[in-house]
């Protein structure tokens, strides 16, 4: 059931009569619903971290595929053909733009080393380069054997690093490997407050770092500021045991892999006094009555937050003016398709229609089309706005001519529509089937649309 502001409301309405029921069952309840409590969130947080960490594993790879194109590509064989100190600094001067706007975007890793782990060039010192990487052997050795990237943290003498290593392919060829790295702690703050995280790390793997050891257990090193709420703690805590109660805090910890050897955990710290349904736990009937109201008021900040959170997730996918998805949710899709067509579609003249008319008439117009373009396709069809005045249509397990078929009738729709009652406008419209990668298939799609513009504009080219 999708949530909404009506279904919203109904959700507190019911949690309402409920938590008045529970109000006379609460002391045989209580211990039961605080041991679920604890459970729930521990999962909560373990799930929002792994979510975290493949989104971040998705932009990587999004990453890689948007700046390692044919050129690219190309001229790294080109290196390894002739590793000489010119084609190097070419695929330096090639690639080193593209590393200085991804560096706004909290890339901490830029690196781009042979398949066995030797250096090509580290975009953070491009003068460093031909050695052999340990950290970066390891990962190399688990793409050879696995056939798959490496996603996952790693140690150096550093410490700790979340890294993103993708092999690169020329004709089945393994040329090299591309490593992007994110900063752990960037990632983790849109889930968790930094105040209250830190990551362990066991002390014999890393003998010369400059860490301090953690309060908590002297057998590993802390990175993060966690050890001050704890000052007045002489209690060892086992980490293997997930759940630990220590002072006023819930310690949760998760266990942290590098190539299938555990190195150390994760753990979030969670005040109880944030949780008053653990805080009155021991009291009363009164009292448990009192926790009950707590927990409700808890649930229905929840429910609004996670309302909140539905929405913007929702809206991060929908463009704005035409309440169709964009760019971002239209990729989104991609990934789970390998049977498509496409068809891409320009306004003819938008220009001239904005100049005449203004941008407000323009605006409208844009909506307006994005209601034909999803009125004229199957359910299950993904329509989006791709940018400016540009559209796109995915037709999944659609073949070449069907998908012409419906471009014609989309073209044809427009043309006839009278927007305002006296607004007539044309599209050009670029089909285009999938030929095993989305880049080659809008490539192609967008030469056509280009033709489509060249000679004369309101056509389909197929």
């Amino acid at each position: 059931m999708e949530l909404n502001k009506k279904n919203l409301i109904t959700i507190v309405l019911t949690f309402t009569l409920i938590f008045i029921f529970l109000i006379y069952l609460v002391e045989e309840k209580k211990n039961e619903k605080i041991n679920s409590i604890i459970n729930n969130l521990y999962v909560e947080k373990k799930d929002l971290f792994l979510s975290e960490r493949q989104m971040i594993f998705s932009e990587a790879e999004l990453i890689k595929d948007l700046i390692f194109d044919k050129k690219i590509i190309s001229m790294i064989e080109d290196y390894i053909q002739n590793p000489g100190e010119k084609t190097r600094d070419d695929l330096i001067i090639a690639i080193f733009p593209k590393y200085l706007v991804l560096k706004k975007y909290k890339i901490s890793q830029f690196h781009l080393m042979l398949p066995n782990g030797v250096s090509i060039i580290r975009f953070n010192d491009v003068n460093k380069f031909g050695d052999l990487v340990l950290a970066m052997a390891k990962a190399a050795k688990y793409i050879k054997i696995k056939k798959e990237p490496f996603s996952g943290f790693i140690l150096t003498n550093e410490g700790l690093k979340f890294v993103n290593i993708f092999p690169l392919y020329k004709e089945g060829i393994h040329l090299a490997n591309i490593e992007i790295a994110f900063n752990y702690r960037d990632f983790l703050m849109h889930v968790f407050n930094r105040h209250y995280i830190a990551f362990l790390i066991d002390k014999k793997l890393l003998p010369n770092a400059k860490m301090p050891v953690c309060k908590l257990n002297e057998n590993f090193l802390v990175d993060g500021d966690v050890c001050k709420y704890f000052n007045k703690v002489h209690v060892r805590i086992i980490f293997d045991k997930k759940i630990n109660i220590l002072g006023n805090y819930l310690v949760f910890s998760y266990p942290i892999y590098s190539f299938d050897k555990k190195i150390g955990y994760f753990i979030k710290i969670i005040p109880i006094s944030s949780i008053k349904e653990i805080k009155d736990i021991s009291l009363s009937y009164t009292n448990s009555v009192m926790l009950i109201a707590i927990i409700y008021f808890i649930i229905i900040l929840f429910l609004i937050l996670y309302y909140r959170f539905v929405v913007i997730k929702r809206f991060a996918n929908i463009d704005k003016l035409t309440q169709i998805y964009n760019r971002r949710g239209c990729e989104r899709f991609l990934k789970s398709y390998k049977d498509y067509s496409i068809i891409l579609i320009d306004i003819d003249y938008f220009k001239q229609i904005n100049d005449t008319y203004g941008h407000d008439i323009g605006d409208k117009i844009l909506q307006e089309l994005g209601k034909i373009l999803k009125s004229s396709v199957r359910a299950n069809d993904i329509v989006c706005r791709w940018g400016g005045e540009e559209f796109l249509i995915i037709l999944p397990h659609t073949s070449y001519e069907n998908a012409t078929e419906v471009a014609e009738k989309i073209r044809k729709k427009v043309e006839e529509t009278k927007i305002f009652g006296n607004i007539q406008i044309t599209i050009s419209l670029g089909v285009s089937q999938f030929d095993g990668s989305f880049e080659k298939t809008f490539k192609d799609a967008d030469e056509k649309l280009y033709i489509a513009k060249k000679t004369g504009r309101n056509k389909v080219i197929f």
